[in-house]
């Protein structure tokens, strides 16, 4: 779960009791609380000169924005999904499904012992390796 404020992360991690599970020697803890207390000096900074407080509202409230209407997208692909089978004429269907329906069906995914005993998971190529350009939607 997120901070609601950047104003509750200030001093995180600069009491020894806070860090003394993960670190049990204090020669080792010290220098990581100096370093938590020296950032926590930085973000009051921003949070003071540049409204991060602010900033830090407005994208959390974005990001639920961009969530419910990506929810609402698939809300209605599905809708759309359960006309169309009650439209076809196939009745063997399954049709409470639910968003999984949108998947590929199985009959038409080749399965390993299919493409033959040389190819496993590992081979399938991530979309990251791939030359394809990727379009990205507006929010």
């Amino acid at each position: 779960m997120l901070p609601e404020s950047p104003d509750d992360t200030v001093d995180a991690g600069t009491a020894h009791w806070e860090l003394a599970t993960r670190f049990a020697n204090e020669d080792l803890r010290e220098p990581i609380l100096k370093d938590n207390a020296l950032d926590g000096d930085l973000l009051r900074e921003h949070l003071d000169k540049n409204r991060l407080g602010e900033w830090y509202r407005e994208a959390q409230r974005a990001a639920r924005k961009a969530i419910d209407a990506h929810r609402q997208q698939q809300d209605e692909a599905y809708e759309q999904l359960m006309l169309s089978h009650e439209d076809a004429e196939d009745d063997d269907v399954a049709y409470d499904e639910g968003p999984s329906a949108l998947a590929a069906p199985a009959e038409d995914m080749e399965t390993a012992e299919d493409a033959g005993s040389d190819t496993f998971e590992a081979d399938i190529e991530s979309v990251a390796d791939q030359d394809q350009d990727v379009e990205m939607g507006e929010a």
